[in-house]
């Protein structure tokens, strides 16, 4: 009698497993489905070579320790690099959190929407021994790091003395409202030769995770009143329909609970109404004040 519940508790068991694993796949496959439909075929190559790309310590260099990661850059075939960042649990202001699949999520969401400010980002599950990482190191072995396209010549704006023009000011404050990304400073917005603006470290992404933001996301939209919307976010979020949403909520799926994924669309959908609603004219007030995190 033991032994037939013995083994029936073992099928159980084994049942269960390899319904994950077809769970994960299917995921997975979704998530292929996304980048073939939003990414272009140079785009797609490069997340397959960072997929790809080997990750010991002699392919990824430590770069200086950043405030919330152990960071690492590695040479791509191309002439391009890579950076890898491993979350550091005693720094990271979000302890609760994958960083990794929340920039993941942030990056995918940002090429859906159209609004292309994210470097090409990717969540990969490593093996931290191989960079010269300890079980000392406060890291949690089970996560997955992030890598992330390294922008040439590139500066933080406060290296390139520069300050952001209004539609670089409106783009970053819609990304960051359609995110709740509550740590946007100067350090984490980069800017090349061709005065093109990156936002990068978008891991407080989605949720609240309590930290004390340079600025509130409130303060942010603020500087939303007396501009205008560029034409490419007019056109990029006239095309949001329902399909996008779908695909927005698989990337979501199992990075956040089911609340926030609501909350997110819901502050599409919000945007969307105020850039209809505005055109070309300037942003009111109002407009503005209407908006809900």
């Amino acid at each position: 009698m033991e032994e037939k519940r013995r083994l029936k508790i073992q099928a159980i068991k084994e049942d269960f497993g390899e319904f994950e694993k077809n769970l994960t796949e299917q995921e997975g496959n979704h998530l292929d489905q996304i980048i073939r439909k939003y990414l272009s075929p140079a785009e797609q190559k490069l997340i397959t070579d960072l997929k790809d790309i080997e990750i010991t310590k002699d392919s990824f260099h430590p770069l200086d320790e950043g405030n919330s990661n152990f960071n690492f850059i590695a040479e791509l075939e191309d002439n391009r690099q890579a950076i890898l960042k491993i979350q550091n649990r005693e720094k990271s202001l979000s302890k609760e959190t994958n960083v990794a699949e929340i920039e993941e999520a942030a990056y995918l969401i940002n090429k859906i929407l159209g609004i292309n400010l994210i470097p090409l980002t990717i969540a990969r599950k490593i093996e931290p021994s191989l960079l010269g990482l300890s079980e000392d190191d406060p890291i949690d072995p089970e996560e997955k790091a992030v890598i992330s396209l390294y922008i040439d010549n590139s500066e933080t704006m406060p290296e390139s003395q520069l300050e952001l023009g209004d539609e670089q000011q409106t783009i970053i404050a819609v990304l960051d409202y359609i995110l709740k990304n509550w740590d946007r400073h100067d350090e984490n917005i980069l800017i090349n030769n061709e005065s093109e603006i990156f936002a990068i470290d978008n891991e407080n992404s989605f949720t609240d995770t309590g930290i004390k933001a340079t600025n509130s996301i409130e303060e942010e939209l603020e500087i939303l009143v007396g501009k205008k919307f560029p034409t490419s976010l007019q056109k990029a979020f006239a095309t949001f329909n329902a399909e996008k949403e779908d695909d927005i909520r698989t990337v979501l799926g199992n990075v956040i609970d089911e609340n926030s994924i609501d909350s997110c669309v819901f502050r599409i959908r919000q945007m969307q109404k105020l850039i209809k609603e505005t055109g070309d004219d300037e942003i009111s007030e109002e407009g503005v004040y209407k908006l809900k995190i």
